[in-house]
């Protein structure tokens, strides 16, 4: 080969690795184009999300009846740790000794695995556990609410209660919980914002943002030291009666409104007490002879009977229909 086929055989290769060269240029920078934009706009931008706080619930003086307690929850990402992460394991066991044990085992596997780079636990942390670990390296919380009673199980059966669903979610169940469900659930919030490596804001860069929506607070017409008092005395006469299950609902009576309600059960009928029925408004109640003398005074207040009244058709039973009522 002289010297002009090996000058051009050079000057082929040179164009060839070029156009090799702009082909993938051309594919990375326009036909992946999209993709690089997404990939780039995941690593620049972080979607955090705002947690809605429920309504609360308060008695007719407006003390809450049902407030929402801040708890936290913990990951663990071992690239950002600066301590030995036996270390940290125990530095966490010791802020919040109540971990479950399916936690606890999967800190244990975590620690045995060198490939495994993070974690998330599924136990609360309080606000003073929290406080305790949120400046320590590797470690991060998520911020959420559960439903917390200042008067402990006063008016349990009318506030009802959240629970945990098959999903681990928040559901109501029973009471004015689930009633006004829609009302004091809120809306949670949303914000699209750029940050830098470290995971500070930029304040220069754009950002979206999806305001969260508080739920609605309830007020409702009880009365805690009426609602003490009935609560007592259920627990008293149902011990006294031996009785399976003690109802008592206190009215006003100019407007109707309900001023205590309870529904106290006995030891073997505790399952019950679980149902999101209430049975003060739920079950069937027959009056019986309660009812006869709000009969007579019906008479008396709209003149159809004296008082000097005598029944002449009292001493048998009456038949309506198919009953026969004594």
């Amino acid at each position: 080969m002289n010297y002009k086929q090996k000058l051009s055989l050079i000057h082929k290769l040179i164009i060839f690795y070029f156009l090799l060269v702009l082909a993938r240029l051309f594919y990375w920078q326009i036909l992946k184009k999209d993709y690089f934009k997404e990939q780039a706009l995941k690593q620049s931008y972080r979607l955090q999300e705002i947690p809605a706080q429920r309504g609360q619930i308060y008695s007719s003086d407006n003390y809450p009846l049902v407030q929402n307690q801040k708890i936290y929850f913990l990951s663990i990402y071992k690239p950002n740790l600066k301590k030995d992460l036996s270390k940290v394991i125990e530095n966490i066991k010791q802020g919040n000794p109540q971990l479950s044990q399916p936690d606890l085992d999967k800190m244990t596997k975590f620690q045995n695995n060198p490939n495994q780079k993070w974690i998330s636990l599924h136990t609360p942390f309080e606000p003073s556990a929290y406080q305790q670990l949120k400046d320590k390296d590797g470690l991060s919380f998520k911020t959420s609410f559960r439903r917390f009673y200042p008067e402990k199980k006063l008016a349990s059966t009318v506030l009802g209660k959240v629970i945990k669903d098959v999903n681990g979610l928040d559901k109501a169940h029973g009471g004015l919980e689930a009633y006004y469900n829609r009302h004091l659930n809120g809306r949670n919030g949303y914000m699209w914002q750029n940050k830098d490596a470290k995971g500070n804001p930029n304040l220069s860069a754009k950002s979206w943002h999806i305001p969260v929506k508080h739920g609605q607070n309830l007020l409702t017409s009880i009365n805690r030291a009426v609602q003490l008092v009935i609560e007592k005395q259920l627990a008293t006469a149902l011990n006294k009666y031996q009785a399976d299950i003690a109802l008592a609902i206190v009215l006003q009576p100019q407007t109707g409104a309900v001023i205590a309600s309870s529904a106290t059960y006995s030891a073997q009928l505790a399952t019950d007490s679980a149902s999101p029925l209430n049975p003060v408004i739920s079950n069937l109640f027959e009056p019986g002879s309660i009812f006869k003398p709000l009969v007579v005074a019906i008479g008396l207040d709209s003149h159809q009977i004296q008082n000097d009244f005598i029944c002449q058709h009292c001493n048998q039973a009456k038949i309506v229909d198919e009953y026969s009522i004594n």
